[in-house]
């Protein structure tokens, strides 16, 4: 099975350096920004991976690729599809880490083979990149939650192998497409940054977390929990995925998650101040398509979300704002 990676970032380090590879061919990397094929290395999987091909041409290795994995982020994922779409072949297995806001949507809206689709409600890693195409940070996890189009099981054992990491099943492709985890936090945090003046003033995004962004994390939480509850999906609150049960233990919970600690906030400097950089995941991802799916689909249900709505609105109108004022 030869394995071709979507992407050159975090997660695509983290896989190329930590996947097993014992019982798989060669594994390909497509990326808009190529870098010296050597070893990759990585720091807390204790791996050491090369990928076989680095390229930006989909049809060197998209023909002879058996399973696909996109780590790209969400609000350029389409894009990607579409480009690779005309050299897929036939009973290709194609998957997203993660796979939120409608990745089987879009492979089934470009790719018309007989193809099977997975994704993730979550990356398989907490990674960064400390030297690109040779060194990467990985805190891995110990499970993983993913759906497939069929053969669910066959998918299930085939990622535990590859990643060497406990699977379980989801029943609906909703149980990844809506989730609570970055659209949720980061557009809180951010509101929260905005809100009350502290650009300038801080550097942590995780580190120096606030009592106000957890509390109104909190409350877009029991927002989405309507919507889950409604559709009947398997899906955790963020008080049961922290194991919390108020704002002031999220708090302190998400100040003292190792791996997030040094994790700035994404600010640049506009002329004599500081301000958001609202061409960072967390804006264009996060919140462009991400925290918009679940509005848009929340309106179909008939559900009412006033405090995503607020949040969503206020970020949007500060990144126009932004882009105006460049």
């Amino acid at each position: 099975m030869n394995i071709a990676i979507i992407g050159g970032g975090n997660i695509a380090h983290a896989l190329i350096a930590c996947m097993k590879r014992d019982s798989y061919g060669e594994v390909y990397l497509l990326t808009s920004k190529p870098f010296k094929n050597d070893y990759i290395r990585a720091i807390g999987c204790n791996g050491k991976g090369k990928a076989n091909i680095i390229t930006t041409d989909p049809k060197i290795i998209i023909p002879k690729s058996n399973l696909i994995i996109f780590t790209t982020p969400a609000h350029v994922r389409e894009e990607y599809i579409k480009k690779i779409a005309p050299y897929i072949k036939e009973n290709t297995l194609i998957g997203a880490f993660p796979g939120i806001a409608g990745f089987n949507e879009e492979v089934e809206k470009y790719v018309n083979k007989n193809v099977n689709i997975f994704a993730s409600q979550r990356v398989p890693y907490i990674a960064r990149v400390k030297e690109r195409g040779k060194l990467v940070c990985v805190d891995k996890k110990k499970e993983l939650f993913i759906v497939a189009k069929r053969d669910s099981k066959i998918v299930k054992n085939l990622l535990e192998d590859l990643l060497d990491m406990k699977i379980f099943l989801l029943q609906n492709f909703l149980e990844v497409n809506l989730s609570n985890s970055n659209p949720l936090l980061h557009s809180a945090r951010l509101y929260d940054i905005i809100v009350n003046a502290k650009v300038d003033r801080e550097n942590y995004f995780y580190r120096e977390w606030s009592l106000y962004a957890s509390k109104l994390l909190l409350e877009m939480d029991k927002e989405f929990m309507e919507l889950v509850k409604k559709d009947n999906l398997n899906i955790k609150s963020l008080k049961e995925h922290y194991g919390v049960k108020n704002e002031i233990e999220l708090t302190f919970k998400i100040r003292s998650i190792q791996s997030f600690k040094n994790i700035k906030i994404p600010k640049l400097k506009l002329k004599d101040k500081f301000v958001l950089d609202t061409n960072s995941r967390y804006f264009t991802e996060d919140i462009g398509k991400s925290l918009l799916y679940i509005r848009e689909y929340a309106k179909r249900r008939g559900i009412k979300m006033p405090t995503i709505d607020k949040v969503y609105d206020f970020l949007s109108e500060y990144i126009l704002r932004r882009n105006i004022n460049v």
